[in-house]
């Protein structure tokens, strides 16, 4: 089933019959003694045990009819046990055997099962099932998808169910806006601005800049400056005209000492040292002194012996 969109499988309701057949069994609880194996079946809260196949060991026969009421249970449970008189039961093999795919009708399975996650055998069962309404079975006894096929044979959108968009066709046939509908804005409505609302600005408002006003710059210009103008008119220039220009022209003799340079010169006229420099100097041997003369260092130095301390 369909809803919303979403395929929800509905498990099918009605009446089972489950016949466990036979066993072949390979996981073995008895060491030195064959085992007396049952069968438990468990639907929903329904519950159903075989007889003990005694000393039925690997290969149990049990035939039994056990009758289920299905009300949309969508697994059955199995378990294999082995029937111990002094001790408790024996678990040989479990199993989860799914009812969704059931179809009216009997079939047979052979229905593993496990121990401890590991394989322990098989189960053999006839199911025999009957519905009783609700969900007709899973799949459609006719099968899915319909015979008829998807999408319907006639087509999608159905023939008599016009098309989109819809034959009279957008936008309507007369135009748009109707053609009642008038215009915008309505026919009586006047224009903008209203006729008699004048103009901007209004007729006697008169003009900008005012008429007496002159104008921008005014007529006579700007050589109205005021009464002290800069430079005053009698201030002369920079520097003043009577200072003669730079430097003066008689040099810097108005200096102490005559100016600079000197006006005798550099180096002086009688040559170097001048004639009035002291005696002696430069010495007239020149420099350093000829030997005798002394002269720097001492000629005994250091004394002979060494330093005095």
């Amino acid at each position: 089933a369909e809803y919303m969109g979403i395929i929800v499988i509905l498990m099918p309701s009605g009446t089972l019959v489950v016949r466990p057949v036979k066993g072949h069994l390979t996981h073995d609880t008895d060491t030195f003694s064959n085992m007396d194996p049952y069968c438990v079946l468990v639907i929903g809260s329904q519950k159903y045990k075989t007889r003990v196949a005694t000393e039925g060991g690997k290969y149990p026969i049990w035939g039994e009819r056990f009758t289920f009421t299905l009300t949309y249970e969508d697994s059955m449970r199995v378990e294999v046990w082995d029937y111990d008189t002094n001790s408790q039961d024996d678990l040989v093999g479990e199993a989860n055997y799914s009812l969704r795919y059931l179809t009216p009708g009997s079939t047979t399975q052979d229905v593993p099962i496990t121990y401890k996650g590991r394989s322990a055998g098989t189960v053999t069962f006839e199911f025999t099932f009957t519905t009783t309404g609700g969900a007709p079975g899973y799949p459609p006894a006719g099968g899915y998808p319909p015979a008829g096929g998807y999408p319907p044979a006639g087509g999608y959108p159905p023939a008599g169910a016009g098309g989109y968009p819809p034959s009279s066709g957008y936008p309507p046939a007369g135009g748009y806006p109707p053609a009642g509908a008038g215009g915008y804005p309505p026919a009586g409505a006047g224009g903008y601005p209203p006729a008699g609302a004048g103009g901007y600005p209004p007729a006697g408002a008169g003009g900008y800049p005012p008429a007496g006003a002159g104008g921008y710059p005014p007529s006579g210009g700007y050589q109205q400056l005021p009464t002290g103008a800069y430079p005053p008119p009698g201030a002369g220039g920079y520097p003043p005209s009577g200072t003669g220009g730079y430097p003066p022209a008689g040099g810097y003799s108005h200096l102490p000492g005559g100016g600079y340079p000197p006006s005798s010169g550099y180096p002086p006229a009688g040559g170097y040292p001048p004639s009035g420099a002291p005696p002696g100097y430069p010495p007239p041997g020149g420099y350093p002194p000829p030997s005798g003369t002394g002269g720097y260092p001492p000629s005994g130095y250091p004394p002979s012996g060494g330093r005095p301390y």
